[in-house]
């Protein structure tokens, strides 16, 4: 990690040819603190997890290219904060961008970024083995529609100031997360699962978590359904002084959501105890 903690300043230079710095998890570029990732001349930097580049407010992230590479598992960043000329090779996407997967063709896209100074090439080929979603820092959109099926560990939409919306459709489409999800964290974050569609998670799942959330989640027509192997925490995590998050689930037309649950819990609305959540369930 890079000027992750609040108030730090940081910075990693990886430059030349031959030179090579490999991460055997995930790599954070500035997120609460100040972070810089630069890489240049030939270099290339290997993340086996997802690489984040995400500024809160003040915090600043980037990742600057010189004609350089970042191959990565999964790319969570916001577009504003890769700079500079280089390629960056990843096998998913959580990003400011308006993205549509409905035929086994999407799932690889070439993908320039331009202006200012800017020609990043990102070559995606979506394999399971990163994060999805959309929304960070920004304004992004994911749809999957048309019986595609895609899997990831970590589901994000509407990541750290941001607003997201991701919306799974139709029958046999399918979003398998094998760990967790998130939907609004210190952002906005909409997911809308219908038409026969099916969004799943394993572990838990998180919806409006902490202050100055806003999370909803809306399954509607037969067929449709969102599975939570573990807990669903609704409106929770508010620890600061900012306004508390705000969850919504709405079940319609046929609709169906199953929760296990763990260690006793099925669905937590509210830690806080504001009122402020609700599930709301019609026919």
């Amino acid at each position: 990690s890079i000027g992750t903690w609040p108030t730090t300043t940081c910075s990693a230079t990886v430059s030349g040819p031959g030179t090579t710095w490999t991460n055997a998890g995930h790599l954070k570029v500035g997120m609460n603190g100040n972070g810089t990732l630069n890489i240049s001349d030939q270099a290339v930097v290997s993340v086996e997890g997802d690489t984040f580049a995400i500024g809160q407010g003040g915090p600043t992230s980037v990742i600057n290219f010189d004609n350089g590479t970042l191959n990565t598992s999964g790319l969570v960043v916001g577009e504003s904060y890769l700079t500079g000329t280089g390629t960056i090779n990843t096998n998913s996407l959580v990003s400011d961008r308006h993205m549509v997967y409905d035929s086994i063709d999407d799932l690889t896209q070439t993908i320039i970024l331009g202006g200012s100074g800017r020609n990043i090439t990102i070559n995606l080929n979506i394999d399971g083995s990163g994060s999805m979603g959309a929304g960070v820092g920004g304004s992004g959109s994911m749809r999957i529609s048309n019986g595609l099926s895609i899997l990831s560990p970590h589901g994000y939409v509407g990541y750290y100031g941001s607003l997201g919306i991701a919306k799974v459709s139709g029958p046999g489409t399918t979003w398998t997360n094998s760990l967790d999800m998130t939907i609004g964290r210190e952002g906005v974050g909409h997911l809308e699962i219908s038409d026969g569609a099916s969004v799943s998670s394993r572990i838990r799942t998180f919806v409006a978590t902490r202050e100055n959330s806003f999370g909803s989640v809306t399954v509607k027509g037969d067929g449709s359904r969102w599975t939570n192997l573990g807990k669903v925490e609704l409106g929770a995590r508010g620890h600061g002084i900012g306004t508390p998050g705000v969850g919504m689930i709405s079940i319609s037309d046929g609709g169906l959501v199953s929760i296990a649950g763990d260690h006793g819990e099925c669905l937590r609305i509210e830690d806080q105890m504001s009122g402020l959540s609700f599930v709301t369930i019609a026919t």
